[in-house]
């Protein structure tokens, strides 16, 4: 009797042998791979994080590149970004500059 159960102990592997090899495989993959699940993550999280700056660094783009077309062609505002910037003034104008 003890026999008989001592090689069913040992049988058992060998005929699940796929089943566990399967596992062995799925957990390497999932954990210990180079593009395990947490690196995944890692990865989709980092790929989420720059498409946000892409599209903040396309908004400002943008933004600067309407600013530039009021200030070349609105000479009104041409003269603001020039005394804003630049601190020139008008002759007999005083510019008191503060530093915030």
């Amino acid at each position: 009797m003890e026999n008989k159960a001592l090689h069913n102990a040992f049988s058992w592997p060998l005929r699940h042998y796929r089943w566990i090899l399967f596992a062995l495989f799925a957990v390497y993959m999932a954990f210990f791979d180079r593009y395990s699940l947490i690196n995944q993550y890692r990865i989709h999280r980092e790929l989420k994080t720059l498409r946000d700056k892409s599209e903040w660094y396309k908004q400002q783009t943008e933004m600067y590149h309407q600013r530039l077309q009021q200030v070349l062609y609105n000479p009104e505002e041409t003269e603001r970004f020039v005394r804003e910037n630049y601190l020139m003034q008008r002759p007999g104008e005083r510019v008191f500059i503060i530093d915030r």
